[in-house]
């Protein structure tokens, strides 16, 4: 495969290593949400061409160079709209192709303004109504004047069409659409389909920038053989722009890097959101546990974008009181460990925290110029899905003895956490943080346990074997004492070979101190469907008991009432079960999902 200069190619990072040049292309890797180093590297397999490390990412946010577009690409339009231009309605196929030609006599044909056609308003400058019920086809000339081709780069054709088209530059063919091939192409052709009025109004491009040597000093042609859908269509429009771009070289060490919340893939990037504070990568996350006698030492290298850094201060915070300050330091001289390396240090002191306490920290820093730079980044700030604000860790408890996984989350606001409404919450679970999670309360009349929702770029890993999941559900263990009906009913229908939700108990901790033990059952959605080799886009189904005395949830889904005999529920009635279609369009697997009541 070869990208031409100046031309593009979306390659994804995914994992999946697709390399059909005719196809998707996917990298063998996967990027994380964390900072990390990309490079091309030239087919030798060592010789590095262009590489740079970039900073922690974020889901619905791209990050790239960023280039000034006003300044890189100046656009000339050749035929602009309302361009002089004739139009012919053959009557028969005498013409051949030459009336494509730059030297072809059109003084005998229809004169006027694009666009042609009719019935399009005041887009027709030149009307070939008389086209109805006698031809579907119109040719149509557009002479133009260019001034000097060499500073051409990219050349590119506008069109507002109706119903379809074949454009040719100087009598060779440029672009078509909704038009027959070429051997079936003929002076009475019409379009392969009907076009939509409401598309065909607003400009479609077309990248003809390998047809730009057909450009001559002086004049030259676009002549286009315009289609209608039917000899007695009501209706036609064919209205091209021809834009001209000379590109401007640019010297790459001038590009900043920057976010866009607009990702444009295939084309240029411009208008990111800038970060020109220092450069802070590496901060210290996702320690050991410390003790509540031991320093927790936190470090990261910062570095200068575009000034020298100024300086770095460390912000931490224990558990839900204020934040605090400390100045990070680059001498050697305070667990950074060499001076003048760009290693920055700082030591959040043992006797700050106690067994249990959650720990959180970010770094600010800032350059000579006052430009400032944070990192977590936080750029995601609303919603119920942000990104983090801090790094985080919680001091070890050696109180705690358990069997089974220990699950610990912080939360400022108790009750809202149990409300359908939700908050915001962080979570710590096998040796990793996990800030600003989504919780929410969850589950039928009986059972109301938690749903956690966690960041993009940001998944919960909750078995090290396995992929993560961006949501998973935490049961009560309702009216059953021994703590094992939800396990053994998801286990019992794995067993019988279908697939299902994972689910095993948890020692759950919540603002340091022991709750209950909970349930976690894994959430059925695209991340569970692929874990069981079906595909993420099909379908998925939820399969529920309409009971008498069902109830509405949170949701606004009917759920049954309990049928345990605690309840004493009447019982189950004949014919009752529904199958309820989750989020997937596509498929036809059927997913049974065991209920709160199962």
């Amino acid at each position: 495969m070869q990208i031409q200069p100046e031309k593009f190619k979306i390659i994804f990072a995914s994992g999946k290593d697709r390399d059909d040049p005719d196809d998707e292309l996917h990298t063998s890797f996967k990027l994380t949400g964390s900072a990390g180093f990309l490079a091309l590297v030239k087919p030798d397999g060592e010789t590095i061409e262009n590489a740079y490390e970039y900073p922690q990412q974020f889901g619905n946010y791209s990050y790239g160079l960023s280039i000034d577009a006003t300044r890189l690409a100046t656009e000339t339009k050749l035929i602009a709209e309302s361009a002089p231009a004739t139009a012919l309605i053959p009557a028969d196929d005498s013409l051949g192709l030459s009336w494509t030609e730059p030297g072809f006599d059109d003084s005998q044909w229809r004169g006027g303004n694009t666009g042609v056609g009719y019935d399009y308003g005041d887009l027709i400058g030149l009307d070939v109504g008389a086209m109805t019920n006698v031809n579907q086809t119109v040719y149509v000339r557009i002479p133009f004047i260019v001034v000097d081709v060499s500073v051409i780069d990219e050349l590119t054709l506008r069109m507002k069409y109706e119903d379809g088209f074949v454009a040719y530059l100087n009598g060779h063919e440029l672009s078509r659409d909704n038009a027959p091939g070429s051997h079936e192409l003929t002076w009475n052709s019409g379009a392969n389909a009907n076009r939509d009025d409401s598309i065909a109004v607003n400009f479609q491009d077309f990248d003809i920038s390998a047809y730009k040597d057909l450009l001559v000093v002086g004049f030259n042609v676009l002549a286009i053989h315009g289609l209608n859908g039917s000899p007695g269509s009501s209706d036609l429009l064919i209205l091209p722009e021809l834009i001209a771009t000379e590109l401007e070289s640019v010297d790459l060490s001038s590009v900043t890097e920057g976010y866009y919340d607009k990702p444009t893939p295939g084309e240029r990037n411009s208008g990111a959101i800038p970060n020109p504070g220092p450069t802070i990568r590496n901060v210290t996350e996702n320690p050991p546990q410390p003790n509540a006698n031991e320093d927790l030492i936190i470090r990261a290298e910062v570095t200068g974008t575009f000034e020298p850094v100024a300086g770095v201060s460390l912000v931490y915070r224990i558990n839900f009181s204020g934040d605090k300050s400390l100045t990070m330091f680059d001498d050697g001289l305070h667990n950074d460990r060499a001076a003048n390396d760009s290693i920055y240090a700082a030591v959040i002191p043992a006797g700050k925290y106690g067994p249990g306490d959650m720990v959180r920290w970010n770094l600010v820093s800032y350059d000579i110029n006052y430009n400032i730079s944070r990192s977590p980044l936080f750029l995601v700030k609303e919603g119920r899905i942000q990104s983090p604000e801090y790094f985080g860790t919680v001091a070890a408890d050696p109180s705690v003895r358990s069997a089974i996984p220990v699950f610990e989350y912080f939360v400022e606001n108790t009750s809202a956490a149990g409300s359908r409404s939700g908050t915001l919450a962080s979570v710590f679970y096998d040796g990793e943080f996990y800030d600003n999670v989504f919780v929410r309360l969850r589950g039928g009349n009986t059972t109301h346990g938690r749903k956690f929702e966690f960041n993009d770029g940001y998944h919960f890993r909750f078995d090290s074997g396995l992929p993560r999941v961006d949501e998973f559900n935490l049961n009560e263990r309702g009216g059953d004492p021994t703590y094992i009906r939800q396990v053994l009913g998801w286990e019992t229908y794995v067993n019988a070979g279908q697939p299902g939700s994972l689910s095993f108990p948890m020692h759950v901790r919540r603002n340091g101190s022991y709750l209950d033990v909970r349930i976690f059952v894994e959430q059925p959605d695209r991340d569970l469907l692929r874990r069981n080799n079906l595909d993420p886009d099909g379908a998925l189904y939820k399969m529920y008991d309409d009971l008498q005395n069902g109830q509405i949830d949170g949701e606004g889904i009917q759920r049954p009432a309990c049928t345990c005999r605690r309840h004493r529920y009447p019982q189950f009635q004949p014919g009752s079960i529904r199958v309820r279609q989750r989020q997937y369009p596509r498929g036809d697997k059927l997913l049974g999902l065991f209920g709160n009541h199962a």
